[in-house]
């Protein structure tokens, strides 16, 4: 749903800004980016907002909270088994910060190129 809704604003933006249609592959390419550039800048934020609410509420139990961590858990799992917590500090969000930043530049900076759509026009 969401790789539709997304090719569906990328073509009403073509049309708006250029007055005609790129070739439908482009449009698919240029939705799969923005649609993985979205979903990691979800897990971004989820991770930013997980961080904090260890800090301020570590046993919270209310749904939001409650939200963030299981989006993020199953991505954090993995690297905790790699990279264990030194004492009270837990060094793998930064691993996987690092990660995203990798696959947002690399894997969705690769897509955006060859999507041959500015990254302007497609929202990243």
């Amino acid at each position: 749903a969401g790789f539709l809704i997304k090719a569906i604003s990328i073509i009403a933006i073509m049309q708006i800004a250029l007055g005609g249609m790129p070739p439908l592959g482009g449009i698919a390419i240029a939705s799969l980016a923005a649609l993985a550039s979205a979903i990691l800048k979800i897990y971004f934020f989820a991770l930013i907002a997980m961080i904090i609410l260890s800090w301020v509420a570590p046993q919270a139990s209310h749904p939001g909270a409650l939200l963030v961590f299981q989006l993020v858990e199953p991505i954090m799992a993995p690297v905790r088994k790699v990279i264990p917590p030194l004492g009270m500090i837990d060094l793998s969000p930064i691993v996987v910060f690092i990660a995203i930043n990798l696959v947002d530049g690399i894997v969705v900076g690769s897509l955006t190129r060859a999507a041959g759509i500015s990254g302007a026009l497609v929202g990243l």
